[in-house]
């Protein structure tokens, strides 16, 4: 056997080494998530890895739609450059607004010469 369908692929289960509140911004290894409800340590919980979620941004950045988001793991928030891409900005954001709309990172997006582009999958 080479593979076995388990599911879509738009979340993922995982446990976490310590409480987890709805809402944040997971990572493990470089995978991304929010979680969409909280889960307390040591028991099954769910990462979302696709959707748009309105998400914490760093006051002094501005994005505007189709703009390659990425979070800061020492701020806590959205930034407009980083190692981490989080997804892309599906509404544009200015430099007072608490938050940006992001489109999850769901491995469709990919960023060349530091321009994003979502490459758009179906999924039945």
């Amino acid at each position: 056997m080479q593979a076995r369908y388990i599911q879509r692929g738009e979340s993922i289960d995982f446990v976490p080494e310590r409480d987890i509140a709805a809402g944040e911004i997971v990572i493990r290894n470089g995978l991304i998530g929010v979680a969409r409800i909280p889960v307390k340590k040591g028991t099954l919980g769910s990462l979302a890895l696709s959707g748009v979620f309105d998400v914490t941004k760093t006051v002094h950045c501005a994005f505007s739609v189709g703009a390659a988001v990425y979070w800061d793991t020492v701020r806590q928030s959205a930034v407009t450059s980083g190692e981490l891409l989080l997804g892309l900005a599906a509404e544009s954001s200015k430099l007072n607004d608490s938050h940006v709309r992001v489109i999850l990172n769901s491995g469709g997006i990919t960023i060349n010469n530091n321009e994003a582009t979502l490459n758009w999958q179906t999924i039945n």
